[in-house]
């Protein structure tokens, strides 16, 4: 499970020179001049491993429940309700708001230590994403490949 945060990085010919964003890509300390403007970077911020409570809950909620390994598309505001929940279980310890998600390659459905260090673990992340001076210029996207 992977979150990727995407930065759009395209300069027009209109894009004021205040607002440009200059990328660099060097390979073997040479520049590639092919990749002077890219459209986006992306890069990976988050990765999980089985934990299906949070997957079940990203696909019901941003993804209409259709679970096919697809990108789902996430805002800062989805990444601050998902810390909010996250913090609402812990505080609580109420996992019924985040119930474990059965499925093929999902790990335990238990909510034993696991399950916990699971949730503490991704409120630690979100927190961390959400610090980041441009977390609210970006894009972010979930990606589960079974």
């Amino acid at each position: 499970m992977y979150l990727y945060k995407r930065l759009y990085t395209k300069n027009w010919d209109h894009t004021p020179e205040e607002s440009r964003i200059q990328v660099t890509v060097v390979k073997n300390d040479k520049v590639l001049e092919d990749y002077q403007n890219p459209t986006y970077v992306i890069t990976n911020v988050a990765y999980w491993r089985k934990f299906n409570a949070l997957h079940g809950h990203i696909v019901d909620t941003y993804a209409d429940g259709e679970d096919n390994c697809q990108d789902i598309y996430l805002c800062y505001d989805d990444l601050c309700d998902m810390l909010k929940l996250l913090k609402e279980v812990r505080d609580n310890k109420d996992s019924s708001k985040l119930p474990p998600t059965a499925g093929l390659f999902f790990g335990s459905k238990n909510v034993d230590e696991y399950y916990w260090n699971d949730v503490e673990e991704s409120i630690n992340t979100f927190e961390d994403i959400i610090s980041k001076e441009d977390s609210e210029e970006v894009d972010y996207i979930y990606n589960a490949s079974w």
